[in-house]
């Protein structure tokens, strides 16, 4: 579906071969190209501990939001958050962090 609708799309094995600053940044430029804002959502579901035992890391997770909050965007969400979820890395907390960095990100705009 991906190749039929030309959508780009970056795996974790991309991530481990060029580290997630270097792929969050190119998905940026792709997503933001011609666009005076980007709009991003977050499925936690993709953190290794959560629901996928093979995902990003959180820390990758939080470096690349912190990629994108930092450039033209318009705003955010989370998803994926599974209450009492059977993952080692519980979802809320992770949610509660990126929602503060989300927060701050703002406030740093508006500075």
């Amino acid at each position: 579906v991906c190749d039929a609708l030309e959508a780009r799309r970056s795996s974790v094995a991309d991530v481990v071969e060029a580290g997630i600053v270097t792929v969050a940044r190119e998905a940026l430029e792709a997503a933001s190209a011609g666009t005076e804002a980007i709009y991003v959502s977050v499925d936690l579901g993709v953190v290794e501990g959560v629901e996928d035992p093979v995902g990003l890391s959180a820390s990758d997770l939080s470096v690349a939001l912190g990629i994108v909050t930092a450039s033209r965007w318009a705003g955010a969400d989370l998803c994926g958050v599974v209450p009492g979820g059977g993952g080692r890395v519980p979802a809320a907390a992770l949610a509660a962090r990126l929602a503060a960095d989300v927060v701050i990100a703002v406030a740093r705009q508006r500075a």
